[in-house]
């Protein structure tokens, strides 16, 4: 069952298509181009591991050292099946969607994993673009922030039947690593 509801940015009105949830079942986290909607980048590492963990249960990785990413303003990751929060100092950096669905994560504006790289142009517009490098890669600018990921399938050039394989913000590794 789907039910509508209403999400202010930028002074605009968008719909955002949120799955009803079941009582007792676990809460949803909405990610957003700055971070997740109660827990922004920057927040402590500790609030933001305890907000998911209450949202979508126990990391299926607790929060870890990724020492091959410290040169990269990314120092720790925990992960929730297919989503990953980073951190840097013990604060919340990035995150990554993908490239498996996640129950209980939902992204601002309805953007979803699997949604053709058409559909995203439409919702961006010209703040949407794209790019081969890293098998291909695609990047769109909002008023707030920026989202990012890789594409499917990643043959070049990015067309309109490719499809967002990750959704992406904030610093989740080196750009050699990430898009």
């Amino acid at each position: 069952m789907r039910t509508r509801r209403w999400w202010v940015a930028g002074g605009l009105l968008a719909p955002l298509l949120v799955a009803s949830i079941a009582a007792g079942s676990p809460r949803a986290i909405t990610l957003n181009d700055h971070g997740i909607a109660g827990a922004p980048f920057a927040s402590a590492q500790r609030f933001v591991v305890s907000f998911v963990d209450s949202a979508l249960g126990r990391p299926s990785r607790a929060v870890a050292p990724t020492p091959f990413l410290s040169t990269c303003g990314v120092d720790a990751a925990a992960s929730w099946g297919g989503f990953t929060a980073f951190f840097e100092h013990r604060r919340f950096a990035g995150y990554s969607l993908g490239p498996s669905s996640r129950t209980g994560v939902l992204v601002e504006g309805g953007l979803r994993l699997g949604e053709t790289l058409a559909l995203a142009r439409r919702q961006f517009g010209a703040r949407l673009r794209t790019s081969q490098n890293q098998g291909g890669a695609w990047f769109a600018r909002t008023p707030t922030g920026r989202y990012y990921g890789f594409l499917r399938p990643s043959g070049p050039p990015p067309g309109p039947a490719s499809r967002l394989a990750t959704i992406e913000a904030g610093r989740v590794g080196c750009p050699a690593l990430t898009p």
